[in-house]
């Protein structure tokens, strides 16, 4: 009898594998995102119905569903934590095997983009982004206090590392972004944005 929507010990006989990457170390307003995959994950375990209302089955009964937490944490610095992130990832990616990663903040994505950049023709992918922010910004310099802190692979920069890989993106309910992001998306036909209460063209 399945007691958890998580309901595989083994990683390797797993359909679905959930990754929980726990960093928040780049978040300019407040901290707290490195709980976050944690809570879902515990969700999962204690708080959610194993009937899906859309699908109109029980998943949980379907397929074998398991979490590895990757041990990411605030003591690594970005650069670190995406190439940590990005070697596990390229690790377990495998055609039978759905992967899903729970952050942390966005930074946490850039691992597992540079991972499938490794595996696929990026070019042939499109990420779609659900955000208020575009996340194009090259650095975080223009908010980042610290200037020996500066990092390319803060929380508001992925989707620019994504386009740099050669991913084509979509990006949905942007409200907010700095005039270097726009000027960047505009130039560039990769990259298309619908943005929150403005009509599209």
């Amino acid at each position: 009898m399945v007691d958890s929507i998580i309901n595989c010990q083994d990683i390797d006989k797993a359909d679905v594998l959930i990754l929980t990457a726990a960093y928040d170390r780049t978040a300019s307003l407040g901290k707290g995102a490195r709980n976050g995959g944690f809570a879902i994950v515990k969700c999962l375990h204690e708080d959610v119905e194993f009937f899906d209302r859309y699908a109109l089955t029980e998943p949980c009964y379907i397929y074998k569903i398991a979490h590895k937490d990757l041990g990411i944490s605030n003591d690594l610095l970005p650069h670190q934590m995406v190439e940590k992130i990005c070697t596990a990832y390229y690790e377990l990616m495998d055609e039978t095997k759905f992967l899903m990663l729970l952050g942390g903040e966005h930074s946490v994505s850039i691992g597992a983009f540079t991972a499938l950049s490794k595996r696929r023709v990026s070019e042939n992918t499109t990420i779609f982004q659900i955000d208020a922010h575009c996340d194009l910004r090259n650095d975080d310099s223009d908010y980042n206090p610290d200037p020996s802190s500066v990092s390319r692979f803060a929380h508001s920069c992925v989707m620019r590392r994504a386009y740099e890989m050669g991913f084509h993106m979509v990006q949905v309910g942007i409200r907010s972004y700095s005039k270097e992001e726009y000027d960047f998306f505009t130039a560039n036909d990769k990259i298309t944005v619908f943005e929150w209460g403005k009509g599209q063209e």
